[in-house]
């Protein structure tokens, strides 16, 4: 089981990460900072998507991502790193990011994945919760969110929200992507079908779950 699921995060991690950073080059919606800051002084829940725009917010990002998305908390898919204090770092870390920018992509990811490891999948709802009511307007979060859902069983809430996502942003191939594995997991092949197409036309080229292949699994 465990190496099942490692291997599944490590093929798909990394290519999902990349479409997110294409996503985000070209996101659009401008917010200025807000002014929160926590106990220390430190600015906090500032919207990812936007920091590059103001110099501030870009060094505390850069600051953020140096010193608590390291190399530590990247590699803890590796099987040296199976161990709880290993988890248990990577978790207070991407914490940390998620303190200051609530909707950091690659946070959530990491939080998710590390959770899913730890078989305690109730840790980053209230952190996806907490990123859509800051920044509601980006559908790569509602998409992340949804994705996570699905992951740990929660389907039915899960298309829910890729759906959401796919209103926020039509053209977001990652969100049909992970909403044809979605409805496969739920066994409506044909909607699965129509989901992979789309994102196939939208220039995604990960792997899919099939209608066949669910099939056969299932069997």
């Amino acid at each position: 089981m465990w190496e099942t699921l490692r291997t599944k995060i490590v093929a798909f991690a990394f290519l999902e990460f990349i479409f997110l950073l294409l996503f985000c080059s070209s996101s659009s919606n401008a917010q200025l900072p807000r002014t929160e800051r926590n106990a220390a002084g430190t600015l906090i829940n500032q919207d990812y998507f936007t920091a590059n725009q103001y110099p501030m917010i870009k060094r505390l990002l850069w600051s953020v991502e140096t010193n608590h998305l390291d190399d530590r908390v990247l590699q803890l898919y590796t099987a040296e790193s199976r161990k709880s204090d290993s988890y248990k770092y990577a978790l207070e870390n991407v914490k940390y990011v998620l303190e200051k920018f609530p909707n950091h992509p690659k946070a959530l990811m990491v939080m998710s994945s590390v959770a899913r490891l730890m078989k305690a999948s109730a840790i980053p709802i209230p952190y996806y919760k907490n990123a859509l009511r800051l920044y509601p307007q980006h559908a790569i979060t509602q998409a992340q969110y949804g994705n996570y859902l699905v992951e740990i069983g929660q389907v039915d809430p899960g298309i829910e929200s890729l759906k959401q996502a796919i209103e926020k942003e039509p053209r977001l191939a990652l969100a049909h992507a992970w909403l044809a594995d979605a409805y496969v997991k739920k066994g409506d092949l044909e909607l699965a079908r129509l989901a992979a197409e789309e994102a196939r036309k939208l220039g995604y080229k990960g792997e899919l779950l099939s209608a066949e292949e669910n099939k056969s699994e299932t069997k």
